[in-house]
């Protein structure tokens, strides 16, 4: 079964043990998701295709609204995509849970917020291979325009 360390605010989690605590399963796949969506293209030397385009496209563009959104919902899909193949390819070599697999996204709305114009609020939806709990609802995240 595979597993990631928890993040918060971009810090590993230590939990009350003294241990680094650990996600698996449908944790997992949020911060995975949530991770290489917010992760800028070329930002892991490991893997340079991973991330998203989404703050270096946008920041100080003056582009309409429906095109910044329609920009924005295109590169989370293609972020969300990259995730699928990685998970192909590690179920060669190490389980990948039902619960932290992406069949599909079955909901990507993107719209500008109403007391922030430079920033977009953005919630996601995505099937998993899990019979228990098959949908897996994304906290709502906000991407900021500005520098």
């Amino acid at each position: 079964m595979s597993f990631d360390f928890a993040l918060s605010k971009g810090d590993i989690t230590i939990g009350s043990d003294g241990d680094v605590t650990k996600v698996r399963n449908t944790s997992k796949l949020v911060q995975d998701i949530l991770k290489v969506i917010h992760t800028p293209i070329g930002g892991n030397p490991f893997y340079p295709s991973l991330g998203t385009l989404l703050t270096a496209d946008t920041i100080g563009s003056n582009i309409s609204q429906q095109f910044a959104e329609t920009k924005i919902a295109a590169s989370v899909t293609q972020a969300i995509q990259i995730i699928q193949n990685i998970q192909r390819r590690q179920e060669s070599i190490q389980i990948v849970t039902p619960e932290e697999k992406v069949v599909k996204i079955l909901r990507l709305d993107v719209s500008q917020n109403a007391q922030e114009p430079r920033q977009y609020d953005i919630q996601i939806s995505v099937l998993t291979e899990s019979l228990n709990s098959p949908v897996v609802d994304l906290p709502s995240f906000s991407i900021s325009t500005t520098i």
